[in-house]
Formats: structure tokens, sequence, C-alpha cells
């Protein structure tokens, strides 16, 4: 099911041409917009984007702008409220603001030696 939604994740327009330009490169109709979060731990959460022709039984499906959108069950309330633009120019490509998440890794912090994927100093 399609819910039609503008209010999951803001995409600006001129993102949103951006993201149509590069879906009609490939031939493929089953195409959605995947929105995701990853990471965690010290580095904190971060939120990713990418083509995926795979929507899966705990995906939730949103058009946003005429684009079909999918999120996956975890990652929906860590992506609600975030807004994606584009920038052209030397350093061109997405920019995603995501409040939710900034506040989150703001307020999280690693102790020393607590974290195993950082050097042995501790936390990066």
């Amino acid at each position: 099911m399609i819910t039609d939604s503008d209010t999951i994740v803001e995409i600006d327009d001129i993102a949103l041409s951006k993201i149509i330009e590069i879906m009609k490169q490939y031939e493929e109709e089953t195409l959605v917009l995947r929105l995701y979060i990853q990471g965690g731990g010290c580095s904190g959460y971060q939120m990713g984007m990418a083509l995926d022709k795979n929507v899966g039984d705990k995906d939730h499906l949103f058009e946003i702008k005429n684009i079909k959108v999918a999120i996956d069950d975890l990652s929906l309330p860590l992506v609600k409220g975030a807004k994606i633009s584009y920038e052209g120019g030397e350093d061109e490509g997405f920019i995603i603001q995501n409040p939710t998440l900034e506040e989150l890794n703001s307020s999280s912090s690693c102790s020393t030696g607590g974290c195993s994927s950082c050097g042995p100093s501790g936390c990066c």
C-alpha cells in the first residue's frame, strides 16, 4: 500500500529533479527511493538514501512528490522530519538534514574504552 505523504520527509524541488533524473537513467519501472538509518555507536546514527527495486514486508511505502519512497520499520521513526536538498557546483551532491538524528547524536556519549570500533584511546 502506498501512502501519499509529504509530511514524512521533505524533498525540495531541486533534489526532486535530480532524483528523477537519476532514476530515468535506469530502465526499471519498479525503482523506489530507499531512505534508511545506519550506524550508531561512536559515530552516531546517519541517514542514507539509495535506489532500490526490492520492497520488503517490513517496508513502509510512501509517495512523496510522485516518487515512491520505501522506509523500513526500524528507520521510519528516525527518518521522519528529514529534509533532502541538492547543492550543485564544486561540492555537488544531496544534503540530508535530520533534526531527529542531530538531537539523538548530540545527546549520546561514549566513554573511554566503551566502544570496540574506535581506537585504543577510546571513542573518536
